[in-house]
């Protein structure tokens, strides 16, 4: 599913995906078992919900307003803040096109798996496992900046121990149903880290 890329390379061509202390980047395109199989995977990683770590779910729009309401409901999911993305004047357009997306904390592990399938389809998500000391701060940004918000860069900045998978169930660059990608920093626990490894072709 993963293939590894050059990480310095990538970052003096200013990819968006490498941030300060991104370590090492993957990427690559699956079907659907691909990252459902990952997913499970991480769900059942020992240090995702560890004392002193914090698993976000991060939805990029394309998804409908009832999803979130969905979400909201659900056990072992704590929706921190959601909206529809894009400029104030576009608004009027969710009710003919899927435009909501949002953030959301991982408190229990059977939660994951459900909720990261149901924005995964036909949209993007990332996955993010961090320090918990940075979440106040992460929350405050996507408060502010909205649908703007791109919170790899603030993660990815401050701490080296972080881990990211993403997929874009909607992609242009790719035949099959997802693109999708890792990356992690240089204190990322071993766990997380092989499971990325294992994903690799």
């Amino acid at each position: 599913m993963l293939e590894q890329l050059d990480v310095p390379a990538l970052r003096e061509a200013g990819s968006s995906h490498i941030y300060p202390r991104t370590l090492e980047y993957f990427h690559g395109e699956s079907n659907t078992d691909g990252p459902k199989h990952f997913i499970d995977q991480v769900a059942e990683a020992p240090s995702l919900l560890s004392p002193g770590r914090v698993c976000v779910l991060y939805g990029y729009g394309s998804r409908p307003t009832n999803t979130y309401r969905w979400i909201q409901d659900l056990e072992g999911i704590d929706l921190i803040w959601h909206d529809d993305f894009g400029p104030w004047y576009l608004k009027p357009l969710q009710f003919v096109a899927a435009s909501h997306g949002g953030l959301m904390r991982v408190t229990e592990r059977s939660a994951l798996i459900e909720t990261f399938g149901e924005l995964a389809h036909l949209a993007m998500v990332e996955l993010y496992s961090f320090r918990k000391s940075l979440l106040p701060g992460v929350i405050d940004y996507v408060r502010q900046m909205k649908w703007r918000s791109f919170i790899g860069t603030r993660i990815g900045a401050e701490d080296e121990s972080y881990f990211c998978f993403g997929v874009d169930g909607d992609s242009t660059n790719t035949d099959l149903q997802y693109f999708c990608w890792a990356s992690y920093g240089e204190e990322c626990p071993d766990d997380l880290r092989q499971l990325v490894r294992g994903a690799m072709h």
